[in-house]
Order: C-alpha cells, then sequence, then structure tokens
C-alpha cells in the first residue's frame, strides 16, 4: 500500500505553464520560474506575403514566440489590448488605421510593450514619426531577416534599434 509520500515521487517537474482552475470558476496560474520565458510577439501587416516572412524569421528564433497576427491598424490595437505582447512588430503603411496611428493607441494602452516599426520607406521623415509615436525601433522590410531579430531583443532590453540603410 502507497502512503501520501510515495505519491510525490510520482510528480515530475513541468517546465513553462500552467493553468489551474479554481473552484470559484477563476484560473490560478503556476509558472516554472527558471524557465526562460518567450518573448510574446504580434506581427501587424497587410500583406500576407510579408506576415508569414516575418513569422518565419520570427518562429525560427528560440525564445521567440508569434502570439498574433493582424492585417490592419485597427486590428492590431485590439490584439495588443487582448494579447498584452511583449513586442509588436508593426508595418506603417495599413488600411483601416496607420501603423503610426496604431502604435501610438497601443504605447498609451500598453506602455510595457515594446513596438517595432517593419516598412518599406527609408525616408528620414519616417523614422522621426516613428520615435515620435514612441517605437523602440524601426528596420526596413529589406533588411528584415537581418535586424529584425537584433531589433526585437534590443526593444525588450529597453534599447533603441533604428536600422536604415
Amino acid at each position: 500500500m502507497r502512503g501520501k509520500a510515495d505519491n510525490y515521487n510520482l510528480v515530475t517537474p513541468f517546465v513553462g505553464r500552467v493553468d489551474i482552475p479554481t473552484p470559484d470558476g477563476g484560473v490560478a496560474v503556476l509558472e516554472n520560474p527558471t524557465t526562460r520565458r518567450s518573448i510574446r510577439i504580434l506581427i501587424a501587416d497587410d500583406h500576407p506575403t510579408i506576415l508569414q516572412m516575418v513569422k518565419q524569421i520570427l518562429t525560427a528564433q528560440p525564445g521567440f514566440e508569434v502570439v498574433g497576427e493582424a492585417r490592419d491598424g485597427l486590428h492590431a490595437v485590439t490584439l495588443a489590448e487582448a494579447l498584452n505582447p511583449d513586442v509588436i512588430v508593426i508595418n506603417v503603411t495599413m488600411p483601416n488605421m496607420s501603423g503610426f496611428e496604431a502604435a501610438r493607441r497601443i504605447r498609451s494602452r500598453l506602455p510595457d510593450s515594446a513596438i517595432v516599426i517593419l516598412s518599406s520607406h527609408k525616408d528620414r521623415e519616417f523614422i522621426a514619426e516613428a520615435r515620435k509615436v514612441g517605437a523602440n525601433g524601426y528596420v526596413e522590410k529589406s533588411n528584415a531577416d537581418e535586424q529584425l531579430i537584433h531589433a526585437i531583443e534590443s526593444a525588450v532590453k529597453g534599447e533603441e534599434f533604428f536600422f536604415v540603410e
């Protein structure tokens, strides 16, 4: 016959996070503090091909998790509020709301989330506007495969990363 102490030997350590339902209908969250939490990223771009390319770049990076994809600025704001990501990678030119306006709204509502602008525009005015709306970084789409990871890593550390060739 097994005693209570024997049952503890059957428990294996878990990695990550476990949501446990509580009797009152709530959820208790149990996290293993020894595991590295992934960087949760929301991507917003109106071009499906670019969206998929960015997603592939990010999901290939250990410790990065794409938690949402938006196709316009308004959707980006809605998803950011719902998901509370660590980083929002957002295009400038999108329907329903520009990426700059979306970034401005996200910055005011989620001040702890980092914002990286991903754009095909190289103009200094665009970079100045990115800074003005509170973006932590700016990367040209043509350099996304090389620079986006660096921009995100810098942004989550509270550093700026503005890269335009």
